[in-house]
């Protein structure tokens, strides 16, 4: 989802072919190298609880933690589906607390790091160096913000939110809400063969994905 803003800002107009290329290929090494600092983190899904339950969990579970450990929600995907990021010593307290509450679904993530946390700021630092070094355009059709749900504003705003979307969640729920309510799309695509998309859309609006479509190349 996050990387996919990328290429949303590439067919606005915001950012050149090469210039998105440039940006992309920073963003995933410098949070390949943020993945690799300090302790061992990553992410972790769970489905079925309320936003209240799991800031409990992760409260409870960060009581016992060391000093400076990160335990929060970092995805907001679908009513009930959230993706908890932080260290994996505390990740695996907050599954076993998650289960025991009764969630559907509690599952690590195959990723390397905790993403859309603090534990990437080395890598938002690397990005924002990256970006003052391409040009950035207004947007000539719409990109809803994975930090705000909202439609981008300026290039200057979106340099910012671009920096901001590494250590900061994921409101996919939002955006897609924002889409089909004032925006009022009616018709959504997915490129490629994939069903997660839809899955997620399905779960925030039945109706919409009556008029989902896939798009293969």
């Amino acid at each position: 989802l996050s990387l996919g803003e990328y290429c949303a800002l590439v067919f606005a107009g915001v950012l050149s072919f090469e210039d998105g290329l440039k940006v992309v290929k920073a963003r995933g090494e410098s949070m390949a190298a943020a993945a690799t600092v300090g302790r061992p983190h990553g992410m972790l899904s769970i489905v079925g609880l309320q936003d209240k339950d799991i800031q409990d969990i992760c409260k409870q579970a960060l009581a016992q933690a060391p000093a400076g450990t990160i335990c929060q929600m970092a995805n907001f995907l679908f009513p009930q589906g959230r993706v908890v990021s932080g260290h994996r010593q505390v990740l695996t307290e907050v599954q076993a607390l998650a289960t025991a509450k009764g969630a559907m679904k509690v599952a690590p993530l195959s990723v390397s790091g905790a993403f859309h946390t603090p534990l990437m700021q080395p890598a938002q630092d690397k990005l924002k160096e990256v970006l003052r070094d391409v040009t950035l355009h207004a947007p000539r059709v719409p990109v809803i913000s994975n930090v705000t749900g909202l439609p981008m504003g300026t290039p200057e705003d979106i340099q910012e939110l671009l920096a901001r979307q590494l250590v900061e969640p994921v409101q996919w729920e939002t955006a897609l809400k924002h889409l089909i309510g004032p925006m009022q799309k009616s018709q959504l695509y997915e490129l490629g063969p994939g069903q997660q998309i839809k899955a997620m859309c399905k779960r925030i609006s039945p109706a919409i994905v009556k008029a989902f479509t896939n798009v293969l190349p």
